[in-house]
């Protein structure tokens, strides 16, 4: 067994002994297994949302957001992944899922875990823009992965969350120039970093290994981190591309420090920008800084 690997299984441990590990609603398993089989067809849909009544409420909700603008008002699930589509209705099942874990409070007086869901719900719209660019088949992944990708900083708020907090301060008073020196101190004070925790977590879930490299290496092509995979179709490359994108676009808010690599935004991400934006907005999750300006008078 590898180095790379007792630190898996460490990492693995040390999430299983958690006593109040993140979990995931009955309708939530069923659809990251769903996904994971990549088989998410209009039936199977339906049948997981419809049994949860807040899903079927989130859903309708969207189905009958103003975005939409339908005269007659969309009264079942069925209906609405008619109308939406399913990558549309997936995605908002998925999110309101996932929604609860990041419901936790403040951890430094101006740092919210709300925000970090924010950050993490823009990487995974952006994630799956761009996994339509690169590898269609990956786009339920991507989103999937986008969401999922700073989960290790849950595991850190359940094992420490006084540590959690001193450190949050520190990324505040921007202590850490690069994500090499944060990760270096988390590794010092925790054991582990955000990034391999978030990795056991999903492999706990039972995730495919695919995704847990994914969320281990969001953070490759960042300094020493190590080089970014030279295939830009990989699933781990599309989530750390999204990521970067998102902190570059201050897209909610994460620890990581600013500013990343030089070049993310160019006129050719315009494109991907604008579709993102409305893909959130549909969602009924448009971030504050993507609101569009008031109009003057």
């Amino acid at each position: 067994m590898t180095t790379a690997d007792h630190g898996r299984q460490a990492a693995l441990r040390r999430v299983e002994r958690l006593r109040n590990l993140p979990t995931l609603s009955e309708s939530g398993n069923r659809l990251l297994a769903a996904i994971s089989r990549d088989h998410v067809d209009l039936s199977s849909l339906v049948s997981i949302i419809e049994r949860d009544v807040a899903l079927t409420a989130r859903v309708l909700k969207v189905a009958n957001s103003p975005y939409y603008g339908y005269d007659r008002a969309v009264d079942s699930v069925h209906r609405a992944v008619v109308i939406l589509g399913i990558s549309v209705v997936r995605n908002v099942a998925l999110a309101s899922s996932l929604d609860p874990m990041f419901r936790g409070g403040r951890i430094t007086p101006t740092f919210h875990l709300r925000e970090l869901w924010q950050h993490s719900v823009a990487a995974a719209v952006l994630a799956e823009a761009l996994a339509e660019q690169r590898a269609p088949a990956l786009t339920a992944l991507a989103f999937l992965g986008g969401l999922l990708h700073e989960v290790g900083w849950l595991v850190h708020l359940r094992h420490d969350p006084e540590g959690l907090s001193a450190l949050a301060a520190d990324c505040e008073a921007a202590r850490f120039p690069s994500v090499i020196a944060l990760r270096d101190e988390e590794i010092g004070r925790f054991g582990f970093c955000h990034e391999v925790l978030g990795a056991a977590l999903l492999d706990h879930w039972r995730l495919p290994p695919a995704l847990c490299e994914a969320v281990s290496d969001h953070h490759r092509g960042e300094g020493s981190a190590g080089p970014a995979p030279a295939d830009t179709h990989d699933l781990a490359i599309i989530i750390a591309d999204a990521d970067q994108l998102t902190r570059q676009l201050g897209l909610g808010t994460c620890l990581e420090p600013y500013p990343v690599y030089d070049g993310a935004i160019t006129p050719a991400s315009l494109p991907l920008l604008l579709r993102a934006r409305e893909r959130l907005a549909a969602m009924s999750m448009l971030p504050q800084s993507l609101e569009p300006a008031a109009a003057t008078p």
